[in-house]
């Protein structure tokens, strides 16, 4: 077995790979645009394991972006091993501990399903530990009540080009404190979220009291075992307007707009501390279908 960084000699082959392995794994920096996009450079610390056959055997790649880097942490879009060997995980994990260290990069993070128990323990022996959980959330076509806004309150469309400060406004001020997304997002972020794959034209709607915005919501399409879903994500209420029922008349807007797209099952992700939002989320008809949990490791000179 050789670990080496990854070249443009095996970049097809990585992506190969990566479409193969990430239905054992958190695809979320995994999908096929994802996959398209990316590049061997200075924001991707990739590495390979190869077989005697010069076979790709193993991954791990860290994604190093200017908004991981405000945070000083990466996230790691893929780390697997065929069979799960255990001497390749080791080794992959030490070669990105390496490169981090040199880099000055504090920490690395993943996500794993609670069920990937073998994967775990590996991870955990090599200095990751359990920092947060998040739930995968899906709701079946239930019925759901149509709504009015409250007065003064209006829903219009996200405009792009216009939009993108007030989009930030809300969702930085929204997640501020939510573990996982306190790094602000910048407008060049929300411009990018218009054009990916999985982007419903309208799909990202905001909430206005007197031309101030004070809630948004994301609503894409995510497609699952032949199963079309609307997934949910960015659903934020600004601080001094929670607690007033505006999360729960987003969130039915956002139901209603996938129904009107066809699709009738929905999907999200949510934080398992974030009880507030989970409590909303049940009381809507979502129930847990998956567990993950986000895994972190700090860097040191020697993994």
């Amino acid at each position: 077995m050789r670990i080496l960084a990854l070249d443009e000699n095996k970049l097809e082959a990585f992506k190969a790979y990566c479409r193969i392995a990430r239905k054992d794994v958190d695809e979320s920096y995994l999908y096929d645009s994802d996959l398209e996009k990316y590049k061997i450079n200075d924001e991707n610390i990739t590495y390979i394991a190869l077989s005697d056959l010069e076979e790709i055997i193993g991954v791990c790649s860290v994604i190093w972006t200017p908004y991981f880097r405000k945070a000083n942490h990466g996230r790691i879009r893929i780390l697997h091993a065929m069979d799960n060997n255990k001497e390749v995980y080791e080794a992959l994990i030490a070669a990105v501990n390496k490169e981090a260290y040199s880099l000055g990069i504090g920490s690395i993070f993943l996500f794993n399903d609670i069920l990937h128990k073998e994967v775990a323990a590996i991870i955990e022996s090599r200095g990751f530990r359990v920092e947060r959980y998040s739930y995968l959330m899906v709701r079946s076509e239930l019925p759901i009540e149509e709504i009015s806004p409250l007065e003064g309150f209006i829903f219009r469309s996200f405009v792009e080009v216009k939009d993108e400060e007030d989009w930030c406004h809300v969702r930085n001020q929204a997640f501020q404190k939510l573990a996982g997304s306190t790094t602000p997002i910048t407008p060049d972020m929300v411009k990018d979220m218009c054009h990916e794959e999985d982007c419903i034209k309208n799909g990202m709607i905001m909430l206005y009291k007197n031309d101030c915005p004070i809630g948004i919501i994301r609503i894409s399409k995510e497609e699952e075992e032949k199963v079309s879903y609307g997934f949910i994500s960015s659903l934020a209420v600004i601080p001094e307007y929670q607690h007033q029922g505006l999360g729960r008349l987003l969130l039915r807007k956002g139901i209603l707009f996938a129904r009107e797209h066809n699709l009738k099952h929905m999907m999200l992700c949510v934080n398992a501390e974030n009880e507030q939002a989970l409590t909303l989320y049940k009381d809507e008809g979502f129930k847990n279908r998956e567990v993950m949990v986000c895994y972190r490791l700090h860097i040191k000179a020697k993994s």
